[in-house]
């Protein structure tokens, strides 16, 4: 039985306070889940370095100029 299903065959046999429990703590991990990596995100923004880096600024700065000519 893949674990999803056991899971929810606990959660059909829980009672209801124990299920208003279960919700909180789930709630609790999405939440975490999604601080942890917005997190991660905001400590990595902006740091390609190296060659990576030089690339981008220079793709960056070639889509800042328009050619005419080929449109």
């Amino acid at each position: 039985m893949p674990p999803e299903a056991a899971i929810l065959e606990e959660l059909r046999r829980m009672p209801t306070d124990q299920l208003e429990q279960t919700a909180l703590f789930i709630d609790k991990l999405v939440t975490e889940r999604h601080e942890r990596r917005n997190a991660m995100l905001d400590s990595t923004a902006g740091s390609l370095a190296g060659e990576e880096g030089k690339a981008l600024e220079e793709a960056l700065k070639d889509c800042e100029h328009i050619d005419e000519d080929t449109w």
